[in-house]
């Protein structure tokens, strides 16, 4: 976990990640999201996940989204 941490401050400090983006990618390290539908925008957490789909605009969630 120590390296994720590293590389998520490396990428946001270079400039190859927004500060939103390294946000999610910590929150979901930690476990706190699952992901952000591409689709709508709309949170989608393991629940989802496990049914296939976002609640909100139906848009199939794979796994690479996570």
């Amino acid at each position: 976990m120590k390296e994720e941490i590293l590389s998520i401050a490396s990428d946001l400090r270079e400039g190859c990640m927004t500060t939103n983006e390294a946000k999610e990618h910590l929150l979901r390290l930690f476990g706190v999201i699952g992901s952000v539908c591409d689709g709508c925008g709309s949170k989608f957490d393991a629940m989802d996940i496990s049914v296939g789909v976002c609640y909100c605009c139906q848009k199939e969630i794979k796994q690479t989204d996570l």
